[in-house]
This record gives C-alpha cells, structure tokens and sequence, in this order.
C-alpha cells in the first residue's frame, strides 16, 4: 500500500503551502509513514521553520524532491526522516532576505531578524547534512546550487529517485539568482517568469 501523499507546490507560505495545511495532513496520518512532495522555490522564511518542526515532529514523513527545493523549501526537508531528490530535480540554500518599508529603526530590526534566522537556518542544516557548521555558513553566504547527485553527496539529501515521475521546476523568476543553473534560468526566460513581482514576506537561502 503506497503512503498517504502531500504536495508542496509554489511558494512557501501562499495556498496549501502552509505549516498550518502541513499539520493537519500530518495529524491526519500521525501513526503513518507519509511522503511530501516538494516542488517550491522558497518563501516566507519563518513558515518554512514552522514546517520544518511539524515533519520532524511526525516522525515518519518523507520528503521527495521532484522541480526544485530552493530556499525555505530547502529548509523544510530537513525535517524529513529520509530526503529523496529526484534525478532532474535542484536544491538551493542561500542566507535569508526580506524588503523592509520604514525608519532606520525599522530596518534595524529587520536585519537583527534576518542574522537570528540565517544562524538557526545554518544549524539547521549543518545538523542534517553532517557538514561543519562554519562550511555551511560559508556556502549560505555564496548561495549554493547543488543537483541531485552533489545534494547526496554533501548529504543534503538521502538517496537518488530514479525511475519517479519528475515535474518541471516551480514558477519563479530564477535570473534573479547569480548562481542559478542555465538550465533553471533559461526556463524563467522561455515562460516569461522574469518580470514576476516578489512572492514572499521573506526569501530564506538555506531560503
């Protein structure tokens, strides 16, 4: 019998992508082994933690990657009790980043918030992966590509999905990433993905 399946599609934090919609999907299955399907290329940051803590609470919930895990979607599988990535899928992490409107006490505030979450998202990831901490940080800073076979590598992620059925990468302007795969940019270019507004209240690089 397959496990009970939820589908992270799109940006963090907008629709069905939330931490609340994860919960209950989760409640639902408490005594289950479930997968998650995600195909995001990130989002709000602090919704992206919140998923995080509900997978890793479940227990038995596993995270496949099939498109793309960029940013806070790269966050949430790190709750995963296993993270698949399918073979034509990517994953990014990056330091986190927000637009702040106001005074410079405002601004202020906003950054003390963005360096609070790019450590706990650095340690986040450092425990998942195995990788030293400081490596982490220095890879958060550059904004970090990896393909399926280098995410297992590194031990982002666990295993390689061969033979599932693979989806193209979640809308979104990916030319606003220097580092981004030609592949991902040419496909925001091709569809008209560049020109699209800013989605998220917070990207966070992890996302």
């Amino acid at each position: 019998m397959s496990a009970p399946v939820f589908f992270i599609r799109g940006y963090i934090g907008e629709g069905r992508n939330t931490s609340a919609s994860v919960s209950g999907f989760l409640a639902m299955h408490a005594s289950e082994a479930v997968d998650i399907i995600v195909n995001s290329p990130g989002g709000d940051a602090l919704e992206g933690a919140a998923i995080l803590a509900e997978i890793e609470a479940h227990g038995r919930a596993r995270c496949i990657v099939r498109g793309v895990a960029a940013s806070s979607a790269s966050l949430l599988i790190c709750g995963a009790s296993k993270i698949v990535m399918h073979r034509a899928a990517y994953m990014m992490l990056h330091l986190p980043w927000t637009m702040t409107v106001g005074d410079s006490e405002a601004h202020r505030k906003a950054a003390e918030l963005l360096e609070k979450v790019g450590r706990t998202d650095a340690e986040v990831y450092a425990t998942s992966s195995g990788q030293p901490l400081s490596r982490v940080k220095t890879w958060l800073a550059q904004e970090l590509w990896l393909d399926a076979k280098e995410s297992v590598a590194l031990g982002f992620a666990d295993l390689i999905e061969e033979s599932g059925q693979g989806e193209s990468p979640a809308k979104h302007d990916y030319s606003a990433h220097s580092g981004a795969p030609s592949a991902l940019m040419r496909l925001a270019q091709e569809n008209g993905w560049v020109a699209e507004p800013p989605k998220s209240k917070m990207e966070t690089s992890n996302a």
